[in-house]
């Protein structure tokens, strides 16, 4: 059984650095820089079967916009599923009918332990997307071959945005 030991270099709002001493199965020892990250819930909202709704968001780190699927980070106690449906009332103002979790996954092991909740939500009552992109001027509506094409140009970079469209495309059947 390994040994651990955790170090904090910097702690914060939204990440914590550590140096995690850890005993290996062959017996060595290492230390390594971990960022202890909050849980994230990610949704992809489909509209109509082939609508897709996107936040477009200046992001500081990266010093650019980003398109991606409305996220959140998971508040202490909160089900995934509650986030799920809060991300999608707060960001784009819509109640989905239906929120499916579909994956769950670590996008950087090698140094996070900050895990993704991926969701689908469908079955939005009817809603006039000229309205919803005229009254939130964050709001990009595409259908999947324009999301697609946009994963393919560079306009959506956003892994957890990608895996999503991905997903959704390649297994659509399981969610409908």
């Amino acid at each position: 059984m390994s040994q651990r030991a955790t170090e904090y270099v910097y702690k914060g709002r939204k990440l914590n650095l550590a140096l995690l001493r850890t005993q290996l199965p062959d017996g060595r020892i290492i230390i390594r820089e971990v960022v202890e990250h909050k849980n994230i819930v990610s949704v992809l909202p489909v509209i109509d079967e082939n609508k897709i709704v996107f936040i477009k968001q200046f992001r500081p780190a990266l010093g650019e916009w980003s398109l991606e699927a409305p996220s959140t980070t998971l508040e202490p106690g909160e089900r995934p599923e509650h986030s799920a449906v809060r991300v999608i009332e707060e960001l784009i103002g819509l109640k989905p009918g239906r929120v499916v979790k579909v994956l769950e996954f670590y996008p950087l092991p090698d140094y996070s332990k900050g895990k993704v909740f991926l969701f689908v939500a469908t079955d939005f009552k009817r809603i006039k997307l000229e309205e919803l992109t005229r009254t939130k001027g964050n709001i990009i509506i595409l259908n999947f071959k324009e999301a697609i094409d946009a994963i393919n140009n560079r306009g959506i970079k956003d892994a957890k945005t990608i895996i999503a469209i991905t997903y959704y495309y390649v297994f659509k059947h399981v969610v409908a």
